[in-house]
């Protein structure tokens, strides 16, 4: 099973040109909202370096960004295919600490949410194994960016909602766009509505899994 997963992302290299690679047109969304010259992008979640990614686009016409994504395959292949990205195999976190990451087949379902990765289980994915890595704080890495010019996309299977709470707003430059997998608990998906809202955002789209919004 692991030489198919191995196989399978590695032959994904190969994918042909597109004109979008994030699942629902989310690349095409966000680069209307952003200017025409050359920015940047923070991928927390990142996946697979193409299928499915929403900075793949904008890495194909000359963007650079940093990409944080857990699983160690998958880590490979950015530092392979998207050289010139900053890669940081970690965990988004708010204090310096291991925490547990349940990796999953298919591994988009992989989380550090127990919540989510007890739903995953009820709903038959198949964990693959369960490992502790170190944390970096997403203001951390959001106070690397110093042109406004980039946005900010968070895939992270129930965990989307906490990155956004702990992001400490007055030590940041603040991205043009924030794209985010759609909070379904009303009560978060609202507090994380409230916070955007307070920091100048509003909602321009929402596609089947993400939300998007812009800075105003």
């Amino acid at each position: 099973m692991y030489f198919r997963f191995i196989l399978n992302n590695s032959a994904a290299l190969l994918t042909k040109e597109s004109e979008s690679y994030s699942d629902f047109g989310e690349d095409q969304i966000i680069e209307k909202i952003l200017s025409k010259r050359k920015g940047s992008y923070l991928d927390i979640g990142a996946g697979h370096p193409i299928i499915g990614s929403n900075t793949y686009l904008f890495y194909k016409k000359g963007w650079t960004g940093i990409t944080v994504e857990p699983i160690r395959f998958h880590s490979i292949l950015h530092r392979i295919r998207r050289r010139h990205d900053t890669q940081i195999r970690k965990l988004v976190g708010n204090s310096e600490k291991k925490i547990k990451f349940y990796e999953f087949s298919p591994t988009q379902y992989s989380t550090v949410s127990e919540v989510q990765y007890s739903i995953m289980i009820k709903n038959g994915a198949k964990e693959r194994k369960i490992y502790y890595l170190e944390t970096i704080s997403v203001t951390e890495i959001l106070s690397q960016f110093k042109n406004p010019n980039y946005f900010l996309s968070i895939d992270c299977e129930g965990y989307d909602f906490q990155i956004i709470c702990d992001i400490d707003w007055n030590h940041i430059v603040k991205p043009k766009a924030i794209v985010f997998e759609t909070i379904v608990d009303s009560i978060m998906s609202s507090a994380v509505h409230r916070i955007l809202i307070n920091q100048g955002y509003s909602v321009i789209q929402k596609t089947v899994n993400n939300s998007i919004y812009q800075l105003t």
